[in-house]
């Protein structure tokens, strides 16, 4: 065999060894990342933090919001606000840098006095960012997740009257975060007696509408405040106060 027929054989030899040696590192490298993969729990590491949540009940019926009470036998929204989300340290991450997370889903359960009444999942929008120190030599990889600053957690309806706590309870497969509403209800007809007695007041028995309107107040309070003390309290300490503080009302 001449030298020009040797040299067409070494190429393909050489060849044949450079595939192999790049099939090696592929079948390698899809090991390492699977591995990785399926060490991760089923959760995200990101909880909406408590001490920013706040539910806004909206009337279904009317499209009214927000509402303060709960009427008796009607339905309500709940949206949960204030959405600031918190992250802790519970992920895994190969000698690589490589993260992955096996679930980008949170769940919810909406209860009234200690009864569920609905529950779901929000799914989180989530992409690779890949990151690249050249300096230190180290890969990294982190998630971006499109949060949601306010979700829709259900439909409520109070069957009695008096006080109702509202609590929504979050969880994303390692920890829970929560907050809680409290709310009176009472019958529809009852919203009706503040403006009657202001008019009875102001038609009948000639009183100062100001006057009038201000008892009417004070009744309507109580009714939502559920006494006639706290009533009085809401009055200056809430309504009168949020009127003041309201530049349209001073400019007027």
């Amino acid at each position: 065999m001449t030298m020009l027929q040797r040299r067409p054989l070494i190429g393909v030899i050489k060849t044949c060894g450079i595939l192999l040696l790049l099939s090696y590192v592929s079948i390698v490298t899809v090991t390492v990342t699977a591995t990785a993969t399926a060490t991760v729990g089923g959760g995200i590491s990101i909880v909406p933090d408590e001490s920013s949540l706040s539910l806004r009940l909206i009337d279904v019926e009317t499209k009214i919001s927000p509402i303060s009470t709960l009427f008796i036998n009607k339905k309500a929204s709940v949206i949960v606000e204030g959405l600031v989300w918190s992250s802790y340290n519970v992920q895994n991450t190969t000698t690589q840098g490589n993260t992955s997370i096996e679930s980008n889903q949170l769940t919810y359960s909406t209860w009234i006095n200690e009864h569920q009444v609905s529950n779901g999942t929000v799914r989180l929008s989530q992409s690779w960012s890949n990151n690249n120190d050249n300096n230190n030599s180290n890969n990294s990889s982190s998630i971006m997740v499109e949060l949601p600053s306010s979700i829709d957690v259900g439909v409520i309806e109070a069957n009695n009257g008096g006080s109702n706590s509202i609590r929504v309870v979050f969880s994303n497969g390692y920890t829970e975060s929560s907050t809680t509403l409290i709310v009176r209800s009472y019958r529809q007809w009852l919203s009706s007696i503040p403006i009657l007695v202001a008019f009875g007041l102001f038609l009948v028995f000639k009183v100062h509408m100001i006057h009038s309107l201000f008892i009417a107040m004070i009744i309507g309070s109580s009714i939502v405040e559920g006494s006639i003390i706290d009533g009085f309290r809401a009055v200056f300490n809430t309504y009168l106060l949020q009127a003041a503080s309201d530049s349209a009302h001073v400019s007027m």
